[in-house]
């Protein structure tokens, strides 16, 4: 089992589940790249091909996401919800088609309103692995380029 303790330790990684908690429930690992504290605001170089979007507000339903994201929706391969402990929350990954697509949505996104009504803003990070736990454990690495 997953907790929020082993995120405390580092901050760098970030426990998740997906699925229907009644049907099937999905547990596994985000390994984030490192920011450089000095300088969030500038995306790290790198060739990474997915971010996740952290600490998403419960009250921004799907459909606003993904109106939130359409103008660079021909970039995005794939998005999935994806959610920790953190009550009233969730999170996304996304993957894009190459690494120049996912910093140019990192640069644009990251640090923007939602919306002009509330407070929250858009938080994004880099995923260099996802780790999925399990008995058929798997290891999505090499998320950086697609072959």
């Amino acid at each position: 089992m997953i907790s929020n303790n082993f995120s405390a330790v580092d901050p760098d990684t970030k426990p998740f589940y997906h699925g229907n908690p009644f049907v099937e429930k999905h547990r596994g690992v985000m390994r984030l790249h490192k920011e450089n504290l000095e300088s969030s605001e500038h995306p790290p170089i790198n060739n990474c091909c997915m971010l996740v979007m952290m600490d998403i507000p419960a009250f921004f339903t799907c459909r606003e996401l993904v109106s939130f994201v359409r103008p660079s929706s021909t970039h995005i391969l794939l998005m999935k919800i994806v959610r920790d402990e953190t009550a009233n929350k969730y999170m996304v990954t996304i993957k894009f088609k190459t690494p120049e697509s996912a910093t140019k949505f990192y640069e644009q996104y990251n640090g923007l309103e939602f919306n002009s009504i509330e407070p929250e803003k858009c938080s994004l990070r880099f995923v260099d692995t996802i780790e999925a736990e399990g008995d058929d454990s798997t290891t999505f690495t090499g998320l950086h380029v697609d072959p």
